[in-house]
């Protein structure tokens, strides 16, 4: 999978299952993954249906080996893919985002 569908993959739980008019992911399916109930001994994460949530900062995440990873962040209308070759901390990549979300200037910035 290219990393374009892998955004296009995480646009589509963004729209709710929703493509081009069409219900491709049942709603009730996308909800229960954004609603997650799993705690896991990962400080506040949490898990549902192969998608990670961080409830805190609003980030819910299909990840991948190696960090290759579908973000959504609903309340800023955010759906990304990320590639990589070897762990990351993902609390940079959200920050940057998050900032970006909020400010009326780019952000810039190196994660790693």
């Amino acid at each position: 999978m290219s990393t374009r569908d892998m955004a296009r993959l995480a646009l589509l739980y963004l729209r709710g299952g929703e493509w081009n008019g069409l219900q491709l992911v049942p709603r009730e399916w996308v909800a229960k993954v954004f609603a997650p109930t799993v705690s896991m001994s990962m400080g506040p994460a949490r898990y549902a249906d192969q998608w990670w949530s961080m409830p805190e900062r609003g980030v819910f995440m299909a990840v991948g080996f190696n960090r290759q990873i579908l973000l959504v962040m609903p309340r800023h209308g955010i759906a990304a893919a990320f590639t990589g070759r070897k762990h990351w901390a993902f609390a940079p990549w959200m920050d940057l985002l998050d900032r970006a979300a909020q400010g009326a200037s780019p952000v810039v910035g190196r994660t790693h």
